[in-house]
């Protein structure tokens, strides 16, 4: 997920120890994971009941929006989280020195941001054409948030596909090297922009004992 909005230098005290608090908190982790889904299934199905067309366009919008979140991922965590200082930047620093601790966004911002992007779209299309569009983007958020959970708390002898266990190590570079791989479901982006950096058996062997060590 994107992780931890907060911090003391920028804020008031106040309002900075409360979003600290939400943000760090488990209880806030779970339930963002649960009611991101919950709010995709709800676009998914607005959308379906306010469709106008052939099943083919519906499917073929939904994907659109799925393969859009590639870019939006990149985007975010390229130019926001590792861009100018702001609040944003800095909490993801937490993330960088605390791989594994349950930090995310709070649980309502997603989900107002993709309400207020189903909005704007509904001024340019039908507002099931909309919202199908918003449900592939938060599903490609759900994927990415659930892969990134799985990224940093997997036991490292757990089964899994190779491509995965790809991302898996080119993610454990960016945390090495913050400077490359800031796509993590995707490196479609990182190769478009110059910032893809492979995995060296060395580097994947460090970062498995460091993830080892963690546990």
């Amino acid at each position: 997920m994107i992780e931890r909005m907060g911090h003391r230098a920028t804020a008031p005290p106040r309002y900075a120890g409360l979003v600290n608090r939400l943000v760090t908190s488990a209880t806030n982790y779970k339930l963002a994971m649960v009611s991101d889904l919950g709010a995709a299934l709800a676009f998914f199905a607005f959308g379906l009941h306010q469709f106008v067309g052939a099943r083919t366009v519906a499917g073929g919008v939904t994907l659109l929006g799925f393969l859009s979140f590639g870019f939006l991922e990149y985007a975010v965590h390229r130019w926001i989280l590792h861009g100018p200082h702001s609040v944003a930047r800095r909490g993801h620093a937490h993330h960088h020195a605390e791989p594994t601790a349950l930090v995310a966004t709070p649980l309502f911002i997603i989900v107002v941001a993709s309400l207020a992007i189903w909005k704007l779209l509904s001024l340019a299309c039908p507002a099931g054409h909309a919202a199908l569009l918003v449900f592939g983007l938060y599903a490609g958020y759900n994927y990415f948030a659930l892969f990134h959970h799985w990224e940093h708390h997997h036991r490292p002898n757990v089964a899994c596909g190779a491509y995965w266990r790809r991302l898996d190590g080119l993610h454990h570079v960016h945390h090495q090297r913050p400077g490359v791989n800031f796509g993590i479901s995707t490196t479609i982006w990182d190769r478009v922009f110059g910032t893809f950096q492979p995995v060296s058996e060395t580097t994947h062997n460090v970062a498995l004992e460091r993830h080892r060590m963690a546990r």
